[in-house]
C-alpha cells in the first residue's frame, strides 16, 4: 500500500511536466534536414536571387489576398494547370488541378468538386471553388504572415509533408502563422504553401499547398 500511495504521488506531480513535453510536441516543427523550417528575416525575404521569380512570389500572395483570379490565372499555364491540395500531403489522386481557364472564371464558377477527405472525419471535402478558397486557401490573412520560409521540408501536425518529394524540381515558398492564443493549445496553427516551377525559361505556379493541424 505504501508503494501505491508514493507512486500516486509521483505520478500527480509529473502530470504537468508530461503535459507540457505534449504541448511543445505539437507545437516545435521538425527538423529532419537542414532546411526544415528555415525562418527568414525581412532582409533575407528580398534576396531571392532570380527578380523574375521574387516578383512573381510578391504578386502571387496579393492575387491570392485580393481573389483576382483573372491576374492569377496568368502565372498558371494550362498544359500544367494550377493544383489544390488541402493538406501538405500532395495526393495525385484526389487533388484538384483547374486549368488557367478555369481558374479565372473565379467565384463565377459555382461548380462542387470534391476535393479529398476532410482529415479526421473523412467526409468528401465537397465544395464549390469559392468556399474552398476561404477554408483551405486563404482562411488566413497569409499576405501579411510573419513568419516566411523557403523549401520547407519538415513535418508540424501528423500528416506528412511531400510537397517536395512530388515537386522535385520546384522553389516553395509557405507563408506561416502560428498559434492565435491559448485557447487550442498550439492546434490553431495554419500555413499556405506556393510552388513554382520553371517551365520554357519562365516561373510559374503549379501548385497551392494548404497545411494545419491535423489528428
Amino acid at each position: 500500500m505504501r508503494i501505491v500511495k508514493i507512486f500516486l504521488v509521483l505520478l500527480v506531480a509529473s502530470t504537468p511536466l508530461i503535459y507540457m513535453s505534449m504541448k511543445a510536441y505539437i507545437q516545435k516543427p521538425s527538423n529532419d534536414s537542414a532546411v526544415s523550417y528555415e525562418t527568414l528575416s525581412p532582409a533575407q525575404q528580398n534576396t531571392i536571387k532570380d527578380p523574375t521569380l521574387e516578383n512573381l512570389v510578391k504578386t502571387t500572395i496579393e492575387n491570392i489576398r485580393d481573389q483576382d483570379f483573372e491576374a492569377l490565372a496568368k502565372s498558371v499555364t494550362d498544359q500544367t494547370g494550377l493544383r489544390f491540395s488541402p493538406y501538405t500531403f500532395v495526393n495525385d489522386s484526389t487533388d484538384i488541378t483547374l486549368s488557367a481557364e478555369e481558374l479565372a472564371q473565379g467565384f463565377t464558377n459555382n461548380h462542387v468538386y470534391n476535393w479529398g477527405f476532410y482529415d479526421g472525419r473523412g467526409n468528401p471535402i465537397e465544395l464549390s471553388f469559392k468556399d474552398y478558397y476561404h477554408r483551405f486557401v486563404y482562411d488566413k490573412d497569409y499576405a501579411n504572415a510573419k513568419e516566411i520560409f523557403y523549401n520547407p521540408s519538415g513535418t508540424r501536425g501528423n500528416t506528412t509533408n511531400n510537397v517536395l518529394e512530388f515537386y522535385p524540381e520546384s522553389f516553395i515558398v509557405e507563408y506561416y502563422i502560428p498559434e492565435v492564443g491559448s485557447t487550442y493549445e498550439g492546434m490553431d496553427w495554419s500555413s499556405l504553401k506556393l510552388v513554382f516551377v520553371m517551365e520554357s525559361d519562365i516561373w510559374r505556379l503549379i501548385g497551392i499547398v494548404h497545411d494545419e493541424w491535423t489528428i
